[in-house]
Order: C-alpha cells, then structure tokens, then sequence
C-alpha cells in the first residue's frame, strides 16, 4: 500500500427508507454513492469503498463497517468533517485505521439483524419508519418456538429470494431471539452470513406463527422443504436494521479507533468460523 494511503474503516449509521439499498447504482439514490460522493468532496480523490453487507433498499443499519484506501488524514477527518457533506439521514459514528489485511466484507465473521414489528392496533407515526406495521395481535411467545427451528446450519434454501445468486444455501444461524419491547414486537437474528431477503422472509413466516395461522413446528417443515413458495411472505424492507458486525479480537484489537467502541459497534466474536467463499458474502 501507498505509503500517503491508510487502510479507513468507517462505522456508518443510517436510516434507509431514502436510499436503494447499499451498492453503487446510476439512477437511483444509495448509501454507497452518497458516501463515495462525501469522499470525494473531503479529499479531493475519487475512493471506491467496501461495505460489510449489501443491504436492501430500505433496511437500516445502527453500525455497518466500511473500509477504502484513503489517503493518511486525521481520524476526526473521516468522522466529523466528512459528517459536513452527508446527509441527515447517514453519517459516521466512528473511525478507525487498520491493518493493511483488513476488509470490512471478507474479514467479517458475522451479523446480528433485528426485524422490528410496530405490533399496535393504530399506527404510532413516530415509530413507523422502522418497522412494519402490524395490527393483529402477534403471540411473541409461540414465535419464539417456532424460531428455534431455524437456529443452527440448514440449507435455506425455503428462506431464499429468486434473485439470490450465492453459490449454496447453507448458512449458520447461531441464535434467534422474539422479544416484546413495548408496542413492538422484535426478532433478532444472529448468523455467520445471509442469504438475499432471508432474514424478512424468516420475519414473514414467524408473523403467520404469531398470528395464530400456523403451528411453530410448521417452520421446521418449511425449512425441510427447500421451497421458497412453502415459507411466509417477504416482510417490508423498512423494518430491518443491520445491528452489529462480528470481527475476530486480534483485528479489532489492531484498530486505533477515533471514539471508544460502544458495545452494539462493531466487537470481536467468532459466530462460527472465518468465511472464505464468495457463496456467503452477505
């Protein structure tokens, strides 16, 4: 690497009913972009940037990790002045240089999603832009049974959009959890990687659970059934949020970060072991 370059890690929090997901597009408005955009204006260099994931249009995120070749700037460069060219709607939380090896995608271990459901028999406005809205009463308890079905290595194949292009299904979830935090009930989904849509689809299929609809042992047969058509619906984009990225110790250890590093920013862990196939990139 260049010796006027360093290996930047952003952690980046934002909310995503404005933008079509993460990944650079030409027509339409995404965090990829916007950032890159930012960049651009900071430093006077254009600078292509690696996400952690590649989030839908209209899926949040509390801390996704992004790294990029910048030259060697302060860190409060890359946190508070770069802040001054993006929107309200995305900034950076924190910043870190990091070893030369570092990738804020091939180095990730693992995620924790949370699918938020606004669970109330009127919509509450100021909840609404991060959940889905949801009238009929939902039995978090019975979700909750149904859930532990999913956990472990399965192929997801029942949990999988068409457009999904990984090289296999085989994913490991290490634990789902329902919980019911005042008018929202929450599922939250921790895993080494995720097929495209599969954490809503899994959030479509526990709701019919929730509703009475089905037993909880049905979601065992949908996961045995490989067959997308056999799993609920694909919940709305709006209510999911990218929560927490998984490193291994020794890399987080080697960051020198700007901020000190809350617990629900990125932290070592090990879900499962270290993905090496481009099939689990998500």
């Amino acid at each position: 690497m260049d010796r006027d370059k360093k290996n930047v890690v952003l952690v980046l929090q934002f909310r995503g009913h404005r933008f079509s997901g993460w990944q650079r597009q030409r027509t339409v408005r995404t965090v990829q972009q916007v950032l890159e955009i930012g960049l651009d204006q900071l430093t006077g260099q254009h600078i292509s940037t690696t996400g952690c994931s590649r989030t839908d249009a209209g899926v949040n995120a509390r801390a996704m990790v992004v790294s990029f070749q910048g030259p060697a700037m302060p860190l409060k460069a890359y946190c508070l002045g770069l802040n001054s060219h993006l929107p309200d709607d995305l900034k950076v939380i924190n910043a870190a240089f990091a070893p030369e090896s570092f990738s804020a995608r091939f180095s990730s271990m693992g995620k924790t999603y949370c699918y938020r459901i606004l669970n109330t028999a009127v919509p509450l406005p100021l909840d609404t832009l991060d959940a889905w809205v949801m009238p009929v009463p939902l039995d978090v308890r019975v979700m909750g049974q149904a859930a532990v079905y999913l956990e472990g290595e399965h192929d997801f194949s029942a949990f999988r959009a068409a457009a999904d292009t990984s090289a296999h299904s085989n994913r490991f979830i290490k634990e789902i959890k329902v919980l019911r935090k005042g008018p929202k009930a929450e599922i939250w989904v921790t895993g080494n990687a995720f097929l495209t849509n599969m954490v809503r689809i899994i959030a479509g299929t526990l709701v019919e659970v929730g509703k009475g609809m089905r037993p909880p042992e049905w979601v065992r047969d949908v996961l045995t059934s490989r067959d997308r058509k056999a799993a609920g619906q694909t919940a709305p984009a709006r209510g999911l949020t990218l929560e927490r990225v998984y490193y291994a110790p020794e890399d987080i250890a080697a960051m020198d970060f700007l901020f000190d590093v809350p617990e629900w920013q990125p932290w070592p862990g090990v879900i499962w072991k270290r993905r090496r196939t481009l099939g689990e990139e998500n």
